[in-house]
């Protein structure tokens, strides 16, 4: 299917059929590995060029087991918050510098937690591979959730830090 010159739907089979390679070979071009010739690397990413071919990172992170997501846990109902330009200012560096790391930013309301499990189901449903907490214990409101969040990931069931 068309749409604006871009073909949809279209696979890394379909590039490496193109390419006269296996799809395994296109991957490793995607990957920069240095097991794949300049020559092969050079036909294949003309093809992809040519074909206007990017990625499918859902089927990507599936394969890597990661989502490529950084929850960044905030209270979005906190009015003073928005109106202080540092916050803006720490927002867009981290977004920035997780940008650069090859992540995306997800926010998450920390008003609907209400459901203790949500935070869990996002990790071990691999909705986000890190958390951050920038105002954990800033209120007294949140002492008693964020008290039951730092247990659960010092427990055993989560394999990664928390910042």
């Amino acid at each position: 299917m068309h749409k604006g010159g871009i073909v949809l739907n279209l696979t890394i089979r379909d590039v490496a059929k193109a390419a006269n390679v296996s799809p395994s070979t296109v991957s490793r071009v995607l990957n920069n590995s240095s097991r794949i010739s300049d020559r092969t690397k050079k036909r294949v990413l003309k093809v992809i060029e040519e074909l206007n071919y990017h990625p499918n990172n859902l089927a990507r992170n599936f394969a890597n087991q990661n989502s490529k997501m950084i929850g960044l846990i905030e209270d979005l109902n906190e009015v003073e918050a928005f109106n202080n330009i540092y916050f803006y200012k720490v927002i867009f560096g981290l977004e920035k510098t997780i940008y650069e790391c090859g992540y995306n930013l997800m926010f998450i309301n920390y008003n609907n937690l209400e459901n203790k499990d949500i935070i869990r189901k996002l990790i071990m449903e691999k909705r986000v591979d890190g958390i951050i907490f920038p105002s954990l214990h800033s209120t007294v409101k949140c002492n008693a959730r964020s008290g039951y969040f730092i247990r659960c990931f010092k427990s055993k069931t989560f394999s990664w830090s928390v910042v």
